[in-house]
């Protein structure tokens, strides 16, 4: 194993909750927009698995098979951040360019983050879950963006 500092509980765990806020934004798309809620009504899903792996990912950060391969994310600011835009979102009407390129934003912050990228495990299952994530981070970006170039034509 390398010398260097093993992920916090905490971190790990704000970074579920942060995945479990984009589920309750994408959710609150899905109802606002519904000729598109299957789009939002998917990523909100996949959202909440990411919590899950997270979870799961967390459950073994204390045995020491984890470590920090760059400085971790701040979760917390960007958890708020998104905490904000749900709220905005539930009060008053979200239009599909406004859902997409927020998303959009979200999604890319994430990705240039390396938000997941920043831990490492000896743990091949963990290194996995770690993967998925990250896979599954561009692979939205791609969708919403996908779905930004169609709206406006």
């Amino acid at each position: 194993m390398l010398g260097r500092k093993r992920p916090t509980p905490n971190r790990v765990e704000t970074l579920a909750l942060h995945e479990e806020a984009l589920s309750e934004l994408y959710a609150a798309y899905a109802e606002a927009l519904p000729d598109r809620a299957e789009f939002w009504g998917r990523l909100s899903a996949e959202e909440t698995l990411h919590a899950g792996w997270l979870r799961q990912f967390q459950s073994e950060v204390g045995k020491g098979l984890t470590r920090y391969k760059s400085p971790p994310w701040p979760t917390d600011t960007s958890l708020e951040r998104v905490k904000g835009l749900l709220a905005q979102a539930r009060k008053s009407k979200v239009t599909l360019l406004v859902a997409l390129s927020t998303a959009l934003n979200l999604e890319k912050a994430l990705i240039e983050s390396r938000a997941f990228e920043s831990f490492e495990s000896d743990d091949p299952e963990l290194s996995s879950i770690l993967t998925h994530l990250a896979n599954d981070t561009e692979r939205h970006q791609a969708a919403i963006s996908e779905a930004y170039r169609a709206a406006i034509g």
